[in-house]
């Protein structure tokens, strides 16, 4: 999506991308990189066209209200190559949720598996829980951070997550 789809939008739309970037007015730094950012993974594009419902989007961006301020368990704007580097370069971080780069309402997971860095996508659904591939749910971010530090903590000495340096 880049900035002319977004002067394009309805109404309905352009009320929901308004909301959308009051999350702006208290924490992390608005670019129209990361409005664009937020509007794609919100979904903004697909409500305009109707493919997906409005209460979808409106509770994704349910869902980035409630993380919004969670520095401690969640790295909104990191990327594939900026979480791999993160964690390359800093060997006390045992992994990084942030939201996906390429899927709208989807969050990336991304650790350590040997030498190797892997990226793993959860799903937030409509009631703003997120759910894995395997269908297991988890009722937010805070819980889905105590799942993986658990399970991280069984084979690695890194499970705690990356905390975020707000900008």
């Amino acid at each position: 999506m880049c900035s002319s789809d977004l002067n394009s939008l309805g109404s309905e739309t352009s009320g929901l991308l308004q909301e959308a970037a009051k999350l702006f007015n208290a924490h992390h730094r608005h670019t129209p990189q990361r409005m664009l950012w937020i509007s794609s993974w919100i979904g903004i594009k697909q409500l305009d066209k109707g493919e997906i419902s409005k209460e979808l989007a409106e509770r994704r961006l349910e869902f980035l209200r409630s993380v919004w301020s969670n520095y401690k368990e969640f790295r909104p704007f990191d990327t594939i190559s900026s979480s791999e580097k993160y964690l390359t370069s800093n060997s006390e971080a045992g992994f990084i949720l942030r939201l996906s780069t390429s899927q709208a309402g989807k969050i990336t997971f991304t650790r350590r598996s040997g030498a190797r860095i892997v990226h793993s996508r959860y799903t937030v659904l409509s009631d703003k829980t997120i759910a894995d591939s395997q269908g297991n749910i988890y009722q937010d971010i805070h819980n889905l951070c105590e799942h993986l530090s658990e399970n991280l903590a069984n084979y690695s000495t890194t499970s705690s997550p990356a905390s975020y340096i707000c900008c």
